[in-house]
C-alpha cells in the first residue's frame, strides 16, 4: 500500500510558518526553502517534504550554524 501524498498550497505554507506569500516566492527564487512541485501554474508543497526542511532547521542553541541560513 503506498501512502497518499499531501500537496499543500503556497498560500498555506506561508500561513503555517507565519511568513508572507511573497517571502516564500523570494524563497524559490533564491533556492531557500523547501522542494516544491509546479503543477501548471500552481506552486505545491509536499507535506513531507515540508516536515523534511523544517527538522533541517531545528537548532539547540544559537551557535549553532544553520544550514542555508538567509
Amino acid at each position: 500500500m503506498q501512502a497518499q501524498t499531501i500537496l499543500v498550497p503556497e498560500d498555506q505554507f506561508a500561513d503555517e510558518i507565519g511568513q508572507s506569500k511573497r517571502s516564500i516566492e523570494r524563497w524559490r527564487r533564491i533556492g531557500f526553502g523547501p522542494r516544491y512541485v509546479k503543477l501548471g501554474r500552481r506552486v505545491l508543497y509536499r507535506r513531507c517534504d515540508i516536515d523534511q526542511w523544517l527538522e533541517s532547521r531545528v537548532r539547540q542553541h544559537t551557535a549553532e550554524q544553520a544550514q542555508g541560513a538567509l
